[in-house]
């Protein structure tokens, strides 16, 4: 083997290894900033209503809580579509012969193929959709629920809530659009056929 074959080989070492542990660190990300963002919220309610944050006498009580509640909530939600985005684009990745090992990569192909032969009824479940964007919907909501009822009749509520669960559900089922160009710009240079 000569010096630039060997180069080559540690280069395409190196970026398979980079992708790989970028791929696990996403994943990482997700699982510590649901765990996070759940025991954050969960203070952060309980706090909230200790303020008398459902006390219509007490207009002032809670209310800075609620609209730091409301505005993390609405900046996970975003977190959360980027995330999954970015993870599908990762997984799309993996998945070529030409970014990892053929072996690697077949390896993922028959392991996603293996998922969608799941029964029906578990198959539509995502762990990213579901604890990227429909928790984090589902805490928006809530948010925007106990922040409104202080100072509008239920009625009210449930029509300035009603088009934003409206609009969140329309950001959380939509499913990431992966342009093919991005995913022919991840491929190395080495691998792609030489020009004659």
């Amino acid at each position: 083997m000569t010096g630039k074959e060997r180069a080559s080989n540690l280069e395409s070492e190196d970026h398979r290894d980079f992708l790989l542990k970028w791929f696990w660190h996403e994943g990482e990300n997700l699982n510590q900033r649901t765990d996070w963002f759940l025991i954050f919220h969960a203070i952060l309610i309980e706090a909230y209503l200790a303020a008398g944050g459902t006390d219509h006498h007490l207009k002032s009580n809670g209310l800075e809580i609620g609209i730091f509640g409301l505005l993390t909530s609405f900046l996970w939600l975003f977190v959360g579509i980027r995330n999954e985005w970015h993870i599908k684009y990762l997984v799309e990745c993996v998945k070529l012969d030409a970014v990892i090992s053929p072996a690697v990569a077949h390896v993922l192909r028959t392991l996603l193929a293996a998922r969608m032969r799941q029964p029906p009824y578990v198959r539509w479940v995502r762990s990213v959709a579901a604890f990227g964007k429909t928790v984090p919907l589902a805490c928006l909501l809530t948010w925007l629920v106990l922040v409104l009822q202080r100072w509008l009749p239920w009625c009210w509520v449930a029509i300035v809530t009603g088009p934003v669960a409206a609009l969140g559900l329309c950001l959380i089922l939509q499913s990431p659009n992966l342009p093919q160009s991005l995913l022919e710009e991840i491929v190395p240079p080495h691998s792609l056929p030489l020009e004659e």
